[in-house]
């Protein structure tokens, strides 16, 4: 084949560094905003990406030129730089050195990209850790949590 083709949706999750919760509503829109303006330039597709103060969700189709790895490294790296710059409170704005992504079937977009969009509605009910915990459980990925959480 002399063509390269691929197809992946991936459904990405990570936290600001401690998991302090300074994503603020005055800056959520705009960092959202310039998160799907790097996935654009990488040929990555959001499909949707929300949040809360301490971590965030995006789920989107990956692109073959770029790695898992190294797209969500230019996302955290590009994204941590432009809050750090937005105003004074968010000088020392990072992210976790972590991350979790999930390959995410054509049949189950449409649910996930739900279940991003209500975060705020989720996160009443489960907190961060218990979320990931959960998702991780659900999809029988192994993890020790003196790692997870950095």
């Amino acid at each position: 084949m002399p063509q390269s083709l691929g197809y992946s949706n991936i459904h990405i999750i990570f936290s600001t560094k401690d998991r302090l919760p300074i994503i603020s509503p005055e800056i959520e829109q705009d960092l959202y905003s310039y998160i799907c303006g790097i996935c654009r330039t990488y040929n990555c597709h959001v499909y949707e990406i929300n949040g809360m103060p301490d971590h965030i969700h995006i789920l989107l189709e990956q692109h073959r030129t770029i790695s898992v790895s190294e797209l969500i490294g230019k996302i955290k790296a590009n994204s941590s730089k432009w809050v750090s710059g937005h105003s004074k409170g968010y000088k020392n704005f990072s992210w976790q050195r972590g991350y979790g992504y999930f390959s995410v079937g054509k049949q189950q977009i449409d649910a996930v990209r739900k279940y991003v969009k209500r975060q705020k509605e989720h996160h009443k009910k489960t907190g961060f850790e218990d979320e990931v915990k959960s998702i991780y459980t659900k999809l029988k990925i192994k993890f020790d949590e003196r790692y997870v959480w950095d």
